[in-house]
């Protein structure tokens, strides 16, 4: 028997989670989670793991992690992080049996990913099209300039109690 803590989502948006067809959908305040359901015996037999976290990755490795685990057929499905921020933004695994095989998948993925990307920065930097500190504060030099003062702000205020104590 499938136990729902809200509400079904609401149809016109589980096309914007293809990966779960088959499981019922919950809406929990801003997260999109399929149902959990029980056996006759209360033991839960399908549970959601968070896999890949989604806040400040670039497009293209979650695109390439899609992929990934598209091509390994894995059943996924995304959340995002709301109107406020607040919600966990990933990509959850929806059988619980095959969450450490896809973690080992993606864990390599990076690890290639993280080496490639290395390596085009040495690239840059060895050629001189990497960006320098001078080279952003002459794009926005007022931005810059309010961030050194913001951060000068912030050590006056730490450190000035110390100072006190000295007198």
């Amino acid at each position: 028997m499938a136990q729902v803590a809200v509400g079904i989502l609401p149809s016109e948006l589980s096309r914007q989670y293809p990966a779960t067809t088959g499981y019922p959908l919950v809406f929990f305040g801003s997260v999109c989670r399929p149902q959990m359901h029980f056996n006759h015996h209360g033991k839960s037999i399908f549970m959601a793991k968070l896999v890949f976290k989604l806040r400040d990755v670039p497009e293209e490795e979650i695109d390439a992690v899609r992929r990934l685990l598209d091509e390994h057929g894995f059943e996924y499905y995304e959340t995002h992080a709301g109107n406020w921020g607040i919600s966990v933004a990933g990509i959850w695994v929806t059988d619980d049996q095959r969450h450490s095989e896809a973690r080992k998948l993606i864990d390599a993925f990076q690890e290639e990913h993280a080496s490639q990307m290395r390596a085009v920065y040495q690239q840059q930097c060895q050629s001189g099209e990497a960006e320098t500190t001078l080279q952003r504060f002459l794009q926005n030099p007022l931005r810059f300039i309010l961030y050194l003062l913001f951060a000068g702000v912030i050590g006056y205020f730490t450190l000035a109690p110390f100072f006190e104590l000295g007198k």
